[in-house]
């Protein structure tokens, strides 16, 4: 009986070893599971076995790839509502899968297991608003999975320490400054403000074609005026 408890006691130590969180790390040489990029990523397992990847694509976006524990049964549905994280004392964000991306607005990607999700167009140094500078700005990122059989599963990934290896995987400034999050805020209302006028009445796609145009002289130049001209000449 007492060699049973001390296999049962090794076994279940084990376990609690396999359990222990890891810390904040680089993975180089990664694989994108959805599309095959093999790319760096910023990698931390909690201790349920939850797996959060953050990752820059070959498109320059970063996107972020939230995993369910290796040994669960659990499944996620491959479209509709899969996912909600909150970044510390952020809003929420609801992230919904679809099985073929329409071109247009991506929406999260779900194989079952792992999520998927745009998290910044990657065209600066530093993300300086949106889901990924409040990461960066936050110790604790909460996640509830939406599984397949209705159940939800909450968990969350500590943040702290994770600096580093972000600024190496993604290859961006982690602080930025408060210049750099007024202008941000400037070319976010310029360009909801043009893209309410565009869809006043009704989708206007050559509307949506002149902001594109248009839209270097803003974000690259940042010439307001300048890009408020342009759409002027093109009757907007």
């Amino acid at each position: 009986m007492l060699r049973g408890i001390l296999v049962a006691i090794s076994v279940t130590c084990a376990f609690a070893s396999a359990a222990i969180a890891a810390e904040w790390e680089v993975v180089r040489e990664w694989t994108d599971p959805f599309v095959g990029d093999e790319i760096s990523a910023a990698r931390v397992t909690n201790e349920e076995g939850f797996t959060l990847m953050l990752f820059r694509s070959e498109d320059s976006r970063v996107r972020a790839l939230y995993s369910l524990p290796s040994s669960t049964f659990d499944r996620l549905p491959q479209e509709g509502r899969v996912l909600m994280i909150r970044p510390g004392e952020h809003d929420s964000k609801e992230i919904e899968a679809e099985i073929v991306p329409d071109g247009i607005v991506e929406n999260g990607r779900s194989d079952g297991i792992a999520v998927r999700d745009l998290m910044w167009h990657g065209q600066a140094p530093s993300p300086t608003r949106g889901t990924l500078r409040n990461i960066l700005d936050s110790d604790r990122l909460y996640a509830r999975f939406f599984l397949d059989d209705g159940r939800t599963v909450d968990t969350s990934w500590t943040l702290e320490g994770s600096h580093p290896a972000l600024a190496e995987a993604l290859e961006i400034e982690v602080a930025v400054d408060q210049a750099e999050r007024d202008w941000a805020d400037v070319v976010t209302n310029t360009l909801i403000a043009q893209a309410q006028r565009c869809s006043a009445n009704g989708p206007d796609r050559a509307c949506i074609n002149a902001m594109d145009a248009c839209g270097d002289i803003l974000t690259e130049d940042r010439d307001k005026p300048g890009f408020e001209a342009c759409m002027a000449s093109r009757g907007y």
